[in-house]
């Protein structure tokens, strides 16, 4: 019985393993650490994108002149009158209780979302405003090395009577437009945008403009629900309300002295 060749074994002497294999397997190999590696990548940047979400920075905000406690998501917080403080909140729901000093508490629910892909490079300001009576401005102002009488990209707005405002590429939160600003290079103009509060409520008609006549009606009395004696509402009270709600909200100031209506 005579010994049968190898499997490999060539009578002509050249190899039967195609040309290019090793090639072949070299590129295999490189092909698959460069998936493996975008893979990773791509996982990554998808943690950081919910890793974001579950921790989102928020100014919370009060527009009244009396203390409250609010509870958000569990967590409580503790506002003097017309101050604000930055806490983290993940996005989602948003279960806002407010609670009053003579144990009265108010419930909002608000959602709070951004897409998914782009969380990590949002410049977003978020602000939460438990009572709805804060005025708040949106403003920009264009600045130039060659001074124009017109700014085409200035805007000024006046936010009243939500809870949740989000607001995009906010350089200056709670402190006005500067007057000039530093460029350098060849930057030669610059929009800049800053979010204020503030203004009193006395200028009535900026809310009216802001929100109309009906919703100012409704944040008039909201105010004075939450603060009954919030001088700076109750001088405007007669603008929305009728004489006898007037005399409804002033009357408990009456026994004051010195009297303050």
């Amino acid at each position: 019985m005579s010994q049968l060749p190898p499997p490999d074994w060539n009578p002509f002497g050249t190899s039967s393993r195609p040309h290019g294999a090793p090639w072949f397997r070299q590129f295999a190999w490189t092909a698959a650490v460069v998936i493996g590696t975008i893979g990773v990548l791509v996982l990554a940047y998808l943690g950081a994108c919910v890793a974001s979400g579950e921790s989102r920075s928020a100014i919370l905000l009060s527009g009244l002149d009396v203390p409250y406690q609010v509870t958000v998501n569990g967590t409580s917080y503790a506002l003097p009158p017309k101050a604000f403080r930055e806490i983290s909140v993940a996005e989602g729901d948003l279960d806002i209780v407010l609670q009053l000093v003579d144990g009265r508490s108010y419930t909002e629910t608000v959602h709070l979302a951004s897409p998914l892909l782009t969380r990590p490079f949002r410049d977003e300001l978020v602000v939460l405003n438990p009572d709805r009576c804060a005025i708040l401005a949106h403003d920009q102002g264009g600045y130039d090395v060659r001074p124009r009488l017109v700014d085409p990209d200035a805007f000024h707005r006046i936010h009243i009577g939500e809870v949740l405002y989000t607001f995009d590429h906010i350089e200056h939160v709670f402190e006005a437009l500067p007057y000039d600003i530093r460029v350098s290079g060849p930057e030669t103009r610059r929009s800049v945008r800053a979010v204020t509060t503030g203004m009193t409520a006395e200028q009535h008609q900026i809310i009216v403009d802001a929100v109309g006549a009906t919703e100012a009606q409704r944040i008039v009395r909201r105010v004075l629900d939450l603060d009954p004696r919030n001088g700076e509402f109750l001088r405007i009270a007669a603008e929305f309300l009728d004489a006898n709600e007037m005399a409804a909200h002033c009357r408990p100031s009456l026994d004051q002295r010195p009297l303050d209506i």
